[in-house]
């Protein structure tokens, strides 16, 4: 039995997220150099349970965006960001996504270049609105 829900099991288990950490950082490494970005895009526990060490070991900005009852600014960033990749679990609805791209809205130059899910597997090439979801 987990004291967790069963999708966050990529976070919890320390085997699993050491390996889900580690092909994540070759993936969006292979990214960076298609589609040129400088940061990750994150909210929540899942978001930033691997968008911290990504961003460790790859060298790129973060953008947090805070849930609406959190403290502090509701956007936390670099002064430097411009291209970002979303970094999430995995996209159901949509409304984390949504989340993300209504509050960076208000910020000109950042442009949002795609999602990336490190906990499904698109076996085939998959989209939300007009942006690609790119995985594992």
């Amino acid at each position: 039995m987990y004291g967790h829900s069963s999708y966050l099991k990529n976070t919890f288990d320390p085997e699993l997220f050491q390996r889900t950490v580690n092909s994540t950082v070759e993936r969006v490494k292979q990214l960076q150099k298609e589609l040129q970005f400088d940061s990750l895009a994150f909210t929540g526990q899942s978001g930033a349970s691997v968008a911290y060490p990504v961003s460790f070991l790859t060298g790129l900005k973060l953008i947090c965006i805070r849930k609406i009852s959190s403290h502090g600014f509701p956007v936390e960033q670099s002064n430097d960001c411009g291209r970002y990749l979303i970094i999430d679990d995995f996209v159901c609805s949509g409304a984390t996504i949504d989340f993300i791209l209504n509050k960076l809205r208000d910020f000109p130059f950042l442009t949002c270049v795609g999602i990336f899910c490190y906990y499904n597997s698109y076996s085939k090439k998959a989209s939300y609105k007009e942006l690609t979801i790119f995985s594992n």
